[in-house]
């Protein structure tokens, strides 16, 4: 017996005993010692006949090794195997294994042969795969699963029964890889697999629920991103196909009511949806996996309708749905930012209702939550960043405290730093940094902060061209660059202002939410060009903008008084001019009313207080100027609150000075001592009688409440510490 044909009938006797072996491992038997006589009788080979026998016995040997590591992603085993027995089945394809002949049957090359065969073992590795990346955010295990369901469905002949199943997975990978990149092509091909894969589901198919629900999932994707006229209604028939399909146990059924609600509330059918969505809240059990998203979409959809109706149940339990899903969702999961963003602005609406911070801390806190151990590298660490830095804004709006503004300027830097500048997120990332920056160049007067701030809109503005999200570029750099011709007296940057802030309105129509503000900037611009060059056609344009910004603003905004101080000021400057009582009426009347705004913070209401006093002072209207003169110094406790720190509390002063010594004028003028004295003491000594509240002695309160005396001395000592700081 030569040397070929004893290693021939060594190895043929070794895969005759693994096959007739009940043990999962056939190792002992097919070892590495076997592996090297394999190579052996390969090099023995001697004419085509040896070589096609040894081929078929070698091919094998790897294709039991292969089959022995059931659960491992390496092909390796599988290649060789197919390597070998490649030529074997060209000429007696009876005696390779089934499934090789198969995929040889299907002309596919050795690697599409082996992605064929191992097609389940991939496709559960694919599925693994979009799970961890739901879970954690992770692109690389979104580009595994993708990468994976790619060559299956390459491989997987049309007629196939199991390549609907492929095609659905692929086409949900495509969508959330869309998601991440913004790549419009992985959307149309999302739509086309999933398509096909319910073309090719035949009718009672256990997943053809599913596959429908799919379908309306990225219908739905799609429209949002390209606003196609029909691409809700066909969401809407997708997945009330799927729900018609679902039998009333059907686990999928809970997720797949989500959705419909989901799709409806985009299509402003808020009732139904929340129908729906109350509905599946009740059926659901504690330990439901719906319950999170059903309570973060149910609170979403409510706070949907209170904007649209305004009504305050609809918001509270908007924020007592949100709430839950934000404590039932890991900070890790890609839900989390979505229900931590939408209970962030119900939070928001709320104090636009009562005007108390509380709210605005308590979103603060949730947008702290959502960036804390954050992967540096996840796709949504932008939007999550920038979330907690509206909500930093927001509430150094309303409070004037610069410390907050330093973080929300330092959240945001990280902001612009995590995103791509191709990804159509990154202008209103920059905008918003800019925005921040001049406000603490108004609080500082650091010039490095302004110049950044109209460096950043540079290059947003040149990248934007006619794109509606330019409009607040265009009005923020409008800001800025009056800021600069403050410092530089600069009338070539003046009239760079009144373009910006002309060309913003213009791109705006009249829907649009930040019109107001645009108006406002538009108005600014032109009063300060008039101040220059005193031409009357400027400042009737002020006033125009002035009166647009006001109306154009919800009563609870913000900032509608603030835009009623910046057009009763025009309002004065062409009261000045022309002798106009009329303006000055309603200069009187904007002002008064910006006054009593909660959600105001105490600067502008102290500002809109002391220019309907200055009003009423033109109008001889005495008792009416000092009763807002006495509104205007009332406020300056609040401009100078307990809780910021003295270097914010001295520039809150600097801002009103003046304010007091007038109102002492204007109390003598309408024979008043004794409100002049009280408004006297009220100017000069703010800051100095807090620091002597804060020292008032409290033994009489801990015989009677000794528990609420150690919380006073504690807010005390936290007050002290701040003003220190």
């Amino acid at each position: 017996m030569t040397a070929f044909q004893r290693l021939l009938s060594d190895l043929t006797r070794r895969l005759d005993a693994a096959a007739a072996s009940t043990s999962t491992d056939g190792s002992p038997l097919l070892g590495e010692n076997v592996l090297a006589d394999s190579r052996r009788l390969l090099d023995l080979c001697d004419g085509d006949d040896q070589r096609l026998r040894a081929q078929h016995a070698v091919g094998w040997l790897h294709w039991f090794r292969h089959q022995m590591s059931a659960g491992s992603m390496d092909h390796s085993e599988l290649i060789r195997a197919l390597t070998m027995l490649r030529p074997v089945h060209q000429e007696r394809p009876d005696v390779v294994p089934p499934p090789v002949r198969e995929a040889f049957d299907l002309s596919l090359s050795v690697g599409e042969a082996a992605d064929f065969m191992d097609r389940e073992r991939l496709n559960l590795r694919a599925i693994e795969a979009m799970g961890a990346f739901e879970r954690s955010g992770d692109r690389a295990q979104w580009e595994e699963a993708a990468a994976i369901l790619r060559r299956l469905v390459a491989v997987v002949p049309e007629s196939h029964p199991d390549r609907p199943a492929y095609l659905n997975n692929l086409g949900n990978s495509l969508s959330a890889g869309f998601g991440l990149t913004r790549d419009r092509t992985l959307l149309d091909a999302s739509v086309e697999a999933i398509r096909a894969a319910v073309r090719w589901t035949p009718a009672g198919h256990p997943d053809e629920a599913s596959r429908h629900n799919n379908l309306g999932n990225v219908l739905r994707q799609r429209h949002d991103e390209t606003d196609s006229p029909d691409g809700l209604t066909q969401a809407v028939e997708a997945y009330r196909t799927a729900i018609r399909l679902s039998s009333p146990k059907d686990p999928g059924r809970p997720g797949r009511l989500i959705n419909l609600a989901g799709v409806l509330q985009e299509r402003d059918d808020l009732d139904e949806a929340v129908g729906i969505l109350r509905g599946v809240l009740a059926d659901a059990g504690p330990d439901d996996p719906n319950l999170p998203v059903a309570a973060g979409n149910c609170g979403a959809t409510l706070l949907r309708r209170y904007r649209r109706d305004h009504d305050r149940d609809d918001l509270r339990e908007a924020i007592g749905h949100l709430q839950r899903a934000v404590d039932m969702t890991r900070r890790q999961h890609l839900f989390f930012g979505t229900h931590a963003e939408n209970l962030m602005s119900a939070l928001y609406e709320e104090f636009m209702i009562t005007g108390d911070t509380e709210s605005l801390r308590r979103a603060m806190a949730v947008g702290r939550r959502s960036i804390e151990d954050l992967d540096p590298h996840r796709h949504d660490r932008a939007q999550r960043l920038n979330t907690y830095f509206v909500q930093l804004y927001r509430l150094f709006q309303r409070s004037g405290h610069t410390a907050v503004l330093d973080r929300a300027i330092e959240v945001q830097r990280s902001a612009v730093d995590a995103e791509s500048r191709d990804h159509k997120a990154w202008g209103t990332l920059r905008n918003n940094l800019s925005a921040a920056l001049y406000d603490r160049f108004e609080r500082t007067g650091d010039e490095a902060d302004l110049r950044e701030a109209i460096a950043v809109l540079d290059f947003v503005v040149g990248d934007s061209g006619t794109d509606i999200r330019s409009v607040s570029y265009l009005s923020n750099q409008c800001g800025a660059q009056l800021a600069l011709f403050r410092l530089t007296r600069d009338t070539a940057v003046l009239d760079d202002a009144v373009d910006n802030a002309r060309r913003a309105v213009e791109l705006s129509d009249s829907g649009h939410p930040a019109r107001p503000i645009l108006h406002n900037s538009l108005g600014r611009a032109l009063r300060a060009r008039y101040s220059v060059f005193q031409q009357a056609d400027d400042l009737v344009q002020a006033v125009a903008a002035g009166r647009a910004a006001v109306t154009g603003a919800r009563a609870t905004d913000s900032n509608r008084a603030t835009f009623a101080v910046n057009l009763g000021w025009s309002l004065f400057d062409l009261y000045r001019l022309n002798g106009d009582r009329e303006a000055l009426a309603e200069l009187i009347g904007q002002c008064s009313q910006a006054t009593s705004s909660l959600t105001a913070s105490p600067l502008w209401r102290l500002r809109a207080a002391h220019l309907t006093a200055v009003a009423l002072v033109e109008s001889d209207d005495w008792p009416s100027a000092l009763h807002h003169y006495l509104r205007a110094v009332g406020l300056l406790g609040h401009v100078t609150a307990r809780d910021l720190h003295r270097h914010d509390q001295e520039h809150g002063l600097s801002l009103t000075a003046g304010v007091a010594t007038e109102a002492v004028a204007v109390a003598l003028r309408a024979s008043t001592a004794e409100h002049a004295t009280t408004l006297l003491e009220q100017g000069r000594t703010q800051i100095f009688s807090q620091q002597l509240d804060t020292r008032t002695d409290l033994e009489e309160l801990r015989r009677v409440a000794a528990p609420l005396a150690e919380r006073l001395e504690a807010v005390r000592s936290q007050l002290a510490e701040t003003g220190r700081q």
